[in-house]
């Protein structure tokens, strides 16, 4: 019966067998054209029609009667396939409940892929804090199955970023989006240049970063904990602004994290070891924005 139905609709039933075929559903329509891209040919396994005999003259007019409705149902079709494309292509998206080892697959399958979206974007402290260590450990994961040659790994470009809220009616607030670029591994010392705590002064730290980059062209921040993190993120990108006359449109900067251990060495520390994270801020060749 579908290969009837297709004929019907490219007109091609022949006068002496007038046949009229009723439809009882979109989803026939969307079956019709099932070469169009993103649209399942099983959908007509799912969807109820009928065969209806008549004479020529109301086959005509029925297929007559179909051709705007299959335009309709090709161009849903199309937005549709437009709109799980573009789903692709976003952002992926860090909460403060998401799992750093899954965010981190999903970071080394667009790496994989090169597809687009190659970021993540993220709202608070918590959230950031997650983002960042799961780029932290997608680089290890793409380092262990041959995806990253060695001397090479992800570079962390940081944009601010500012988002409606319209729907909540509180007015816009700022994401953060940590894209990743795939740059040459810088040493990082021992101990970092500059800490960030819970509560530093972000210009302050982003003051120190500018002046010990344009001196030395590299300078790591290292802390521990969201608020730590999320203070950092900020601080670079302030950095960035305040070095953008240096830069010009050909460098920008990116920062290279990674975990490093170290033990507590203060009086009553009792030489725990902890992790924390650093980030070596280095000045590369400017990278298109998506």
């Amino acid at each position: 019966g579908s290969s009837h139905l297709v004929q019907a609709c490219k007109g091609e039933v022949a006068g002496s067998r007038p046949i009229a075929w009723a439809m009882a559903s979109k989803n026939v329509a969307r079956s019709l054209i099932g070469q169009t891209p993103g649209v399942s040919r099983g959908l007509a396994c799912r969807s109820s029609w009928g065969v209806a005999y008549g004479n020529a003259w109301r086959s005509r007019q029925l297929l007559a009667g179909w051709k705007p409705l299959l335009r309709g149902a090709a161009q849903e079709a199309t937005s549709a396939f437009s709109a799980e494309t573009s789903q692709e292509t976003r952002p992926l998206t860090a909460g403060k409940d998401s799992t750093v080892a899954k965010l981190a697959g999903a970071v080394a399958q667009r790496f994989r892929q090169g597809a687009g979206g190659q970021m993540i974007s993220s709202v608070g402290p918590v959230a950031s804090h997650i983002a960042l260590k799961s780029l932290i450990v997608a680089n290890i994961y793409l380092h262990q199955h041959g995806d990253l040659k060695d001397g090479r790994c992800l570079g962390v470009a940081i944009e601010k970023k500012t988002e409606s809220s319209d729907r909540f009616g509180s007015g816009n607030f700022y994401s953060t989006l940590l894209k990743w670029v795939v740059v040459d591994e810088v040493a990082a010392p021992e101990s970092p240049e500059i800490y960030s705590a819970h509560n530093s002064n972000i210009r302050l730290m982003a003051g120190m970063a500018t002046r010990i980059l344009e001196d030395a062209g590299a300078v790591t921040i290292g802390g521990m904990g969201a608020q730590a993190i999320s203070n950092a993120l900020k601080a670079v990108i302030i950095a960035e602004e305040e070095m953008a006359q240096h830069l010009g449109k050909t460098k920008m900067l990116v920062m290279i994290p990674r975990f490093s251990k170290f033990k507590d060495e203060r009086e009553g520390g009792g030489g725990e070891e902890w992790t924390r994270v650093l980030m070596t801020c280095i000045r590369v060749p400017r990278v298109p924005k998506d």
